[in-house]
């Protein structure tokens, strides 16, 4: 018997593969403005990642739920330890705002993800099945 996906699993699916194809249009105006072969090299990666992510989670793959929660906490992580670097090394930088607003916004949404992901019932879903004989 196939598995059935969660409702939430299918919008967050859905959702980097939507986040995917914005990326795409980025990169599109990055290329037509050429801002520069690394910022296309990696808004490329970008996309591939979003993209495999998305289709990996609509297909219940395990690898796809990690790389969710493993590139989540790298994001919280980034976020906050620029955060704090500028407000040690530059606190009258103009980004420090942001970043406090990135900490206080956007973290709690990510770990919210993290959390989703890492629920038992979630958890459960992406494990493989084992067959019944």
């Amino acid at each position: 018997m196939d598995k059935k996906r969660s409702v939430g699993v299918t919008i967050f699916g859905w959702l980097y593969i939507l986040l995917s194809i914005c990326g795409f249009i980025t990169l599109i105006a990055a290329i037509l403005e050429w801002q520069g072969m690394l910022y296309i090299f990696a808004m490329l990666g970008q996309i591939l990642l979003f993209l495999s992510m998305g289709i990996g989670l609509l297909k219940l793959r395990e690898w796809a739920r990690k790389l969710v929660v493993y590139l989540n906490i790298i994001v919280v992580l980034l976020f906050i330890t620029r955060t704090l670097w500028l407000y040690v090394f530059t606190p009258e930088s103009p980004l420090f705002p942001i970043g406090i607003r990135a900490i206080f916004t956007i973290a709690p949404i990510l770990l919210l993800i993290i959390y989703f992901f890492t629920r038992p019932k979630i958890k459960a879903l992406f494990s493989p099945s084992k067959p019944t004989s």
